[in-house]
């Protein structure tokens, strides 16, 4: 992940901590020397992940997590369920 801005950071700084991806911070500074930097950066990363098998199967793994989890309807239905409780506290 080559996370910018709002909530990025954090939710790469997550599927870091998941094994699913590596993070690359954009750089700070402008010009080429920074750029080239930058590439390289995300070019090992990129390759990290290709050549260590872990990635894929933490990102298997989450899809199927994720999966069986319920969906939009079960958030649904948990969010629903908790402002109902609010209202009654």
């Amino acid at each position: 992940m080559c996370p910018t801005f709002s909530d990025q950071p954090v939710n790469a700084t997550k599927l870091v901590a998941l094994g699913v991806g590596l993070k690359v911070d954009r750089p700070t500074k402008s010009g080429p020397k920074s750029v080239e930097a930058y590439r390289r950066q995300v070019g090992t990363a990129i390759g990290t992940m290709i050549v260590d098998e872990t990635f894929g199967a933490e990102a298997t793994y989450l899809k199927r997590v994720i999966a069986s989890s319920g969906g939009e309807e079960e958030a649904e239905r948990i969010l629903l369920q908790a402002i109902d409780e609010l209202k009654y506290h």
